[in-house]
């Protein structure tokens, strides 16, 4: 019934509306949730053929006890939360030697990056999503490193729009602009619109419509950016630049969200496992979140203690078959995971995540205002990722 489906997004959309009133990191995974499943679960709901229709029900309930678990625990868990600390802005030297170092950091991953890119592709323009995969394959730890040394210091975008520094925040932009499409990652990418939106966040006063529309506005240019460097990496890379024509671009564009293929259509991998009673090995063991635990023991020495990344565990039940460079890794919205770890329990990781979100508020809630900034910039991103699917990754980033 399409009421369940109003209700879960009315949730969704509340809980959203709450965390940004609370201005709490947290709110860009609720948001993540909002668009990826709330406003398409509905939609979802308008075609009397959908392929998963009977698996709808059941996924509104999952999210409707999934928010009504998260709330109270999430009000009850920021009453030990210390009062905000009064904030120390740093002295203009060393705002100036760190956004200095900042940037060093991000030309430096970017360098890094770009090495080992194209040692694997042969030369810039030769570079594309192959080579991507197989150095990833490699599993290189100064590749590795170049994404942990950039994901540390990208959230200066954020501190350099709030301070005002306008022409370091345009070379940090441009900096992450290069990054984004020479790794073709959309994670990359978003973290111009998640610094933009972040922004209002922080300095807004008020609640107004005005902020609503100019927050809806960016969503949506950051969702159409997903999309262009989704069809950029898969039809074209650097080597078709040259090939690259509006009309065509824009087609395959449409094509990704008409089919469900991208951000917007995450969630049917969450009713496939429905649809399947989880009958998946790996599935129903609480595995992503067992490893999560060990997180700070290196997967060589733990064995078979330390369960295998969820995230593949799942792209094998979805696509048996796949076989390619790297392990297919997919992300089911985080309801689609913790139904994949629990079943229908699952919903009562709202628990969990609620009582993380203000352990993380604990955390960003630093004296240092350039430290402060920097923590809720970097936890913004993590959750977009855990909104989208993915637990293990982002929290090893985030600590």
């Amino acid at each position: 019934m399409i009421i369940f489906g109003l209700i879960q997004f009315a949730l969704i959309a509340a809980l959203t509306f709450y965390e940004y009133r609370n201005k709490s990191p947290i709110v860009f995974m609720w948001a993540t949730l909002l668009v990826m499943f709330g406003v398409m679960h509905v939609v979802s709901y308008t075609f009397q053929d959908y392929q998963y229709v009977d698996t709808l029900d059941e996924a509104s309930w999952f999210a409707i006890l999934f928010c009504l678990v998260y709330f109270p625990f999430r009000f009850f868990t920021r009453w030990f939360l210390k009062k905000k600390k009064s904030v120390v802005s740093v002295r203009k030297k060393t705002e100036d030697r760190m956004i200095l170092l900042g940037k060093l950091v991000i030309l430096f991953s970017i360098l890094i990056y770009a090495y080992y890119i194209f040692r694997t592709g042969g030369s810039f323009f030769l570079a594309g999503k192959s080579a991507v995969y197989q150095t990833m394959a490699e599993g290189n730890v100064f590749f590795l490193l170049s994404t942990y040394l950039y994901y540390s210091f990208a959230s200066l975008f954020l501190y350099c729009l709030i301070k005002g520094r306008k022409k370091d925040a345009v070379t940090i932009g441009i900096l992450i602009a290069v990054r984004s499409l020479l790794s073709s990652s959309r994670m990359d990418m978003i973290v111009l619109f998640s610094g933009a939106i972040a922004y209002y966040i922080l300095k807004a006063k008020k609640y107004s419509i005005k902020t609503v529309i100019i927050l809806s506005v960016v969503g949506v240019f950051a969702l159409f950016a997903v999309y262009a460097l989704r069809v950029f990496r898969y039809y074209y890379g650097f080597s078709g630049i040259s090939r690259i024509n509006l009309p065509e671009f824009m087609e395959h564009l449409a094509d990704f969200v008409k089919n469900d293929d991208g951000e917007l259509g995450l969630r049917k991998i969450f009713y496939y496992f429905i649809e399947n009673k989880n009958d998946f090995d790996g599935f129903g063991t609480g595995a992503g979140y067992r490893r999560v635990l060990l997180f700070a023991i290196p997967g060589r020495l733990a064995g078979s203690l330390k369960p295998e990344d969820m995230c593949i565990v799942m792209g094998r039940a979805w696509k048996p078959g796949n076989s390619g460079i790297i392990a297919l890794s997919i992300t089911p919205t985080l309801f689609g995971d913790c139904y994949a770890n629990f079943g229908f329990w699952g919903c009562l990781m709202g628990a969990f995540w609620a009582v993380f979100g203000t352990l993380m508020d604990a955390v960003a809630n630093r004296k240092n205002e350039l430290i402060r900034v920097l923590l809720w910039g970097l936890m913004s991103i993590e959750f977009i990722v855990i909104g989208r699917g993915t637990v293990y990754n982002p929290i090893v980033q985030i600590w």
